[in-house]
Order: C-alpha cells, then sequence, then structure tokens
C-alpha cells in the first residue's frame, strides 16, 4: 500500500508552503506527494523546491481544478495504490496519514475515506498543533461517525478525499470540460454512487482550511456553480431542480 497526494494550486504560494510544511510534520512517512500548479505567477515553484514533492504545471485556460488533479494522479508514481486529494489551502492534522491507515486502509483497503473539512476563522494562518501551532481557532464542521463505512452519496469533497486508483479509475477521473466552484464535488460524488462505492466519513483526519482571497466574487462563484450544475445534468441526464438554473 503506497499514498500518494495529488495537490492542485492556483497562486497561493503561502498556504501552500504551510500545507507542506503540514505533511512534513506527519507521524506516518512514506508517501508520495505532486504539485500540478495551473498556471500560477506567484512564487510556487520556489515554495515547492523547498520539500521533498514533485511538481508538474497545466498552463492556465479557466478555473478547472479537476484538469489540474487529473494531471497531478498523471505525475504519481505507479507504485501509488492510494491517492489522496488535497487542496493546497488545507493542512492536515500531523496524525492525518496514520489514522487513515491504521484505522480504515489496512482493514478495508477498498474504503474511500472523506476527511474533516475545518475552517479557520478569519485572520488565523496556523492550526492548533505543535509545529504551526497556537490556540484552537477551528470553526468545526458537524460531528461525523467515523467507523460506519457506508454507499457513497451525495457531492465527494475533493479538497480532503483518500481513494483507491482503481476506484479513481472506475469514476473515469475529473472532467476537464467542467468549470465552477464545487462542481467537480457533486459529478465526482454522482460517479462514486453510481459505482457503488463505498466511503467512511472520518472524524481523526481533519483538514484545516486556510482563509484566503477569492479568485472571484461569491456571485460569480455561486453562477460557476450553477453552471457545473447544468452541465452534468446535460451529461448524465439527472433531473435538478430548475431554480439551480436562474
Amino acid at each position: 500500500m503506497r499514498i500518494g497526494f495529488a495537490i492542485p494550486t492556483y497562486n497561493r504560494a503561502d498556504n501552500l508552503r504551510l500545507v507542506l510544511h503540514g505533511l512534513e510534520l506527519q507521524t506516518s512517512q512514506g508517501f508520495d506527494v505532486v504539485v500540478c500548479d495551473h498556471g500560477s505567477t506567484d512564487d510556487t515553484l520556489e515554495v515547492t523546491r523547498l520539500f521533498d514533492v514533485s511538481y508538474c504545471r497545466l498552463e492556465r485556460t479557466a478555473y478547472d481544478p479537476g484538469a489540474a488533479r487529473n494531471t497531478a494522479v498523471q505525475s504519481l508514481s505507479v507504485e501509488v495504490t492510494h491517492i489522496w486529494f488535497l487542496d493546497s489551502d488545507v493542512i492536515l492534522n500531523p496524525e492525518a496519514v496514520e489514522h487513515a491507515v491504521t484505522k480504515h486502509l489496512t482493514a478495508s483497503p477498498e474504503v474511500i475515506i472523506t476527511g474533516r473539512y475545518d475552517w479557520l476563522k478569519k485572520g488565523v494562518r496556523q492550526p492548533p498543533f505543535e509545529g504551526l501551532g497556537i490556540a484552537d481557532q477551528r470553526q468545526r464542521t458537524a460531528g461525523w461517525d467515523c467507523n460506519k463505512v457506508v454507499k457513497c452519496s451525495g457531492a465527494a469533497l475533493t479538497g480532503n478525499l483518500v481513494i483507491p486508483v482503481d476506484a479513481f479509475e472506475m469514476t473515469g477521473g475529473f472532467d476537464p470540460n467542467l468549470a465552477g466552484s464545487r462542481s467537480e464535488d457533486c459529478e465526482m460524488g454522482y460517479n462514486m454512487r453510481s459505482k457503488g462505492l463505498t466511503m467512511v466519513m472520518c472524524e481523526g483526519i481533519i483538514g484545516y482550511h486556510l482563509a484566503h482571497p477569492r479568485i472571484q466574487t461569491s456571485e460569480e462563484d455561486l453562477a460557476g456553480t450553477r453552471r457545473g450544475v447544468r452541465y452534468i445534468h446535460e451529461k448524465y441526464d439527472i433531473p435538478l431542480k430548475k431554480e439551480w438554473y436562474d
């Protein structure tokens, strides 16, 4: 078993530095890391050179994190059995990898793991653990049952998601034509469910989401999501509520 992190990024060099440092602090090592730079104009490349990670670059044509994730996956070693999708503004708690392996993957290597996704409060730049730590300043998500394996349903939280390589291939990967915030989460969740895949929502894997300047306004963000939902509807002929189109 080998884990490979696939991290898409765009102009978040400062956050990426903290994310990669968080991986250095993992209590369980021996994983691969690929950062896919989606056309950044900041110091992203220089930041990656500070860490033991692989780097690839995808020229930017639109806001499409799915394409960057696909490219990162293609750059992972053939020895990788499980892909860990991690956003470049999400820092893992130090026990995350160890927890994933010992609590879930060793016994059930076929299971997909959805980690927690906790937003750090505005102005807080570091999560509450030693090595990066200050006081606990997160806005905690709702508690999840971290022991119950269930059939996939709803959107996938691809900012902190562990999926076996063969399961990812079953889903067809991310559609590079799909743009819009959260749209790729919706499609991945739909494909995971349609393939009958199983998942566990894991309380012990915490992703601390760092605040960052928005690439789009909230109105543009919502409009992009609606376009993405409509695209998914037309692609799979899924009935969706009309208000999402307006």
